[in-house]
């Protein structure tokens, strides 16, 4: 009697004696089969004498017929479905690390990944991402910094520092005669104006010059002093004030004057030295040291001083000649006495 083989064996060939088995990566699904039949794409077929294909699970793919086995999604990769013929690469912003994998996993913040990666990849310094599933970082803006890997946050300058420039990874100190405001994020920094200095780094204001001190310009990290025969009284000022007639100014950054003492006087302003000082009696303008007539004003003689001068010259010769003509006459006297 002709016997049909049985699903999973086949018999090509007329008047044989047994069927064989279907072999590894076909199969029979019907009896009396002369044909076994490939395992479609997508599907494998592990063992003999089978009457079935298999579909290759998520995480498998197999993308040519005949096999007895599925290919491993590679890492970077993945396959979500059954009976698929080919795998994926991960999109940007995710990864698989892991072979077979059926999903890709969205990086985290500070971390970002491009397609088909494995692993995710840090920010670098100066750069930053806070969102999930990223395909680049941030780069920091200008007022801000990141000065680690792998940041989900960008860092603002504190005061004192500033940064104008983009993807940097610190901030910068204000400058001696420079300030940044009070506030975080600052992208420059302030010259000081005429009047305020800095000497130090970092600061958040300029300091007022002092008294005896000066600063005429802008940015400037020191103050200067009032030289000898100039002074200032006051905080935050751009020059200074020479010192007053009948006055002087000995030291540098003095806040005052010196009036002269007892009433003396100076010939100029801007002196320097008690020296410079006076007096003057008659106030002619001529020192008492040089006036032969301190007590009388040399510079406003008039008429009748001169007149005044002569008559006082003639009384003063008469009555010299007055005692000359006495003393003769007394004297002959005596010498008539005597005879």
């Amino acid at each position: 009697d002709v016997v049909p083989c049985e699903v999973g064996t086949y018999q090509p060939l007329a008047g044989q004696s047994e069927c064989l088995f279907a072999s590894l990566g076909y199969y029979v699904d019907s009896e009396g089969s002369f044909i076994q039949t490939e395992a479609s794409v997508g599907y494998y077929v592990d063992s003999e004498n089978s009457f079935f294909q298999t579909a290759c699970r998520p995480g498998t793919f197999q993308p040519t017929s005949g096999n007895s086995s599925c290919l491993a999604a590679k890492p970077g990769s993945y396959v979500s479905n059954f009976a698929s013929t080919t795998q994926e690469f991960c999109p940007s912003g995710t990864y698989s690390s892991v072979p077979m994998s059926i999903f890709c996993i969205d990086t985290l913040p500070g971390y970002y990944s491009l397609e088909g990666m494995s692993s995710p990849l840090p920010c670098l310094p100066g750069t930053f991402q806070n969102s999930s599933k990223q395909s680049f970082c941030l780069e920091s803006e200008p007022g801000f910094f990141v000065n680690n890997y792998s940041s989900a946050t960008q860092e603002p300058c504190q005061p004192g520092f500033f940064q104008k420039w983009t993807n940097t990874t610190s901030c910068k100190s204000a400058d001696p005669g420079y300030y940044t405001e009070d506030v975080n994020s600052s992208i420059s920094q302030i010259p000081c104006s005429v009047g305020h200095f800095n000497s130090q780094r970092s600061q958040i204001e300029c300091q007022e010059a002092e008294p005896g001190y000066f600063v005429n310009s802008s940015a400037s990290y020191n103050q200067f002093q009032c030289s000898p025969g100039y002074y200032q009284p006051n905080f935050g000022s751009t020059y200074c004030i020479p010192a007053p007639l009948n006055s002087y100014v000995l030291k540098p950054g003095s806040s005052d004057y010196i009036p002269c003492s007892h009433g003396g006087k100076t010939s100029k302003n801007i002196s320097t030295q008690s020296l410079d000082c006076f007096y003057d009696s008659d106030n002619d303008g001529i020192s008492d040291f040089q006036d032969k007539l301190k007590y009388l004003d040399g510079q406003s003689l008039t008429l009748s001083h001169i007149i005044l001068s002569v008559v006082l010259s003639i009384i003063v010769i008469l009555f010299c000649d007055d005692i000359i003509i006495m003393f003769k006459d007394v004297k002959e006297d005596d010498d008539d006495e005597s005879e």
